[in-house]
């Protein structure tokens, strides 16, 4: 509970500087910790007008097999105006 809420507070309070770190910490987590992904994920979405979030949300989606993860990671895409984000949730919309 406590990696959760550290987690929630980084996105807030850390600012840009965070999302090597949470893209990190996505990686570093085993299959079964799904909660902390999510976290992790809407920690990178309330940081999506930073580059760094769209292209970290875009490299967990490519390695990420879970469909409910996917679709976390697609909802915090779909704010985005990246162009790399928009190219990315058109190739899943043709696939």
């Amino acid at each position: 509970r406590l990696r959760e809420i550290a987690v929630r507070q980084l996105s807030h309070f850390g600012g840009k500087e965070m999302i090597p770190v949470l893209r990190n910490l996505y990686f570093d987590l085993g299959p079964k910790e799904t909660k902390l992904k999510r976290y992790i994920i809407f920690a990178l979405g309330n940081l999506i007008k930073h580059p760094g979030a769209n292209q970290a949300l875009i490299e967990i989606a490519r390695q990420e097999k879970d469909p409910h993860l996917l679709k976390n990671i697609i909802f915090s895409l779909r704010r985005s105006k990246n162009k790399e984000a928009i190219k990315f949730l058109e190739e899943i919309i043709n696939r």
